[in-house]
């Protein structure tokens, strides 16, 4: 409970501070710099025992060693990617480079998930312990590294202030501080692009943590093993495709998405994620092929599409900083505040679909292993029915938000 605590309030407390702050702490580049090492040995910390073997420990040391772990990697965590949120739309300064800067992000993704393949080929599928504890110092080594070279870069992002004659000066006076701070909050949380980005973030995340968390279930219930047996080259080669096909998406449409904006790109993809869902539905019970084939392009629109909303709140951010004419963006605070709001659906999501499984004998499944039609009619409908669901909220919500985004597109194409 205290860890669900500190894990809801950790991001908006750092944003707050870092943007706020008047010392060292308000440098993006310098947050990174110095907190990024803690976060490279606060991820060593959850895999080094505080004694030799688990067997001889005392429960309380193996409990005491995991909370402490979790706690100080997520605050750690938290702290440098609200800094880095912060960087991308502080640097970016218009949709050619904030799309450019998006395509390197993925492509950093791409390189990383090739570890988990080489840490499980290395250490005999994850059972030498010794060898991944030396895998994970020499990812702590690389991000260290990395998190040093980002930190010692200059950056410097014109404010325009001279275009801002209503520009009032910010309340750094530290009696003030807090109620700065409240103020700001109040002013993002009534804007109503702010709460559409969020609300359709919010549903963004509940799909997200569907595939990621039933993706596995859902191919044992409905495809058959003489089409994708568990531990064949097929299944590898379908989880494959569902992690690395969406990266490489973003950077190969880099220059499509600048043409037609990321707003018009998601709002495109909702439409496709229902035209597909509503087929599936008519038509692709007891399909099996048709099922692997929806699961796979839903996989990938859910996961390339989700960058693109690092380009709206940082168009928002700068959006922002005009609208209320702040001499500084307050980009930390609306990233922190953004994640606080989307953060419960990692739980929430993945709740509501084990209670409808259980409605249709998942338990029952998990016990004598027996797949009965009932529950593949029920995994059926939730593949089908989420993403219908979602995606029709999600473009209710967002489809106003998206023609204001296209038609500013379009204005800015023809001054260009």
């Amino acid at each position: 409970m205290l860890f669900v605590i500190w894990n809801a309030i950790n991001d908006p407390l750092f944003g707050y501070i870092q943007d706020v702050s008047t010392t060292w702490f308000h440098c993006r580049t310098k947050v990174i710099s110095y907190m990024g090492p803690c976060l490279a040995v606060s991820f060593l910390i959850l895999w080094f025992p505080w004694s030799s073997t688990y067997q001889l420990s005392s429960p309380y040391v193996v409990g005491s060693h995991l909370i402490v772990g979790l706690f100080l990697y997520d605050a750690f965590y938290s702290c440098v990617n609200v800094a880095w949120n912060a960087l991308f739309a502080e640097t970016t300064c218009n949709k050619s480079e904030r799309i450019s800067a998006l395509k390197f992000s993925q492509f950093a993704v791409l390189l990383s998930v090739n570890v988990v393949p080489i840490t499980e080929k290395l250490t005999n599928g994850l059972t030498d312990f010794r060898i991944f504890q030396c895998i994970s110092v020499g990812i702590s080594i690389l991000a260290l590294l990395c998190f040093k070279v980002t930190g010692s870069l200059q950056y410097q992002k014109n404010l325009l202030l001279e275009d801002l004659p209503s520009a009032t000066p910010l309340h750094e006076k530290s009696e003030k501080k807090f109620m700065h701070a409240f103020k700001i909050t109040k002013q993002i949380l009534t804007k109503s692009d702010f709460r559409i980005i969020t609300i359709t973030y919010f549903l963004h995340a509940c799909r997200s943590a569907i595939h990621l968390n039933f993706a596995t279930i859902a191919t044992e219930l409905l495809i058959p093993e003489k089409i994708m047996m568990k531990g064949s080259w097929k299944m590898s080669l379908f989880y494959a495709a569902c992690t690395l096909i969406p990266q490489l998406l973003v950077i190969l449409s880099g220059n499509m998405i600048t043409r037609v904006g990321a707003a018009s790109v998601i709002r495109k993809s909702f439409m496709a994620s229902m035209i597909t869902s509503v087929f599936l539905l008519i038509f692709g019970y007891n399909r099996p092929y048709l099922i692997v084939l929806f699961m796979l392009f839903d996989s990938i629109s859910v996961h390339s599409i989700a960058p693109l909303y690092q380009v709206l709140m940082a168009d928002y951010a700068d959006d922002d900083m005009i609208y209320f004419s702040r001499q500084k963006p307050v980009s930390t605070i609306i990233y922190s505040l953004a994640a606080l709001l989307v953060r419960p659906a990692q739980s929430i999501a993945p709740f509501a679909v084990v209670m409808i499984l259980t409605h249709f004998g998942y338990k029952e499944y998990q016990i004598s292993n027996v797949v009965t039609m009932r529950l593949t009619d029920g995994m059926f409908l939730v593949v089908c029915s989420t993403t219908l669901v979602i995606s029709v909220a999600q473009l209710m919500v967002f489809y106003p938000f998206a023609l204001k985004c296209s038609a500013k597109h379009s204005k800015e194409d023809i001054f260009l």
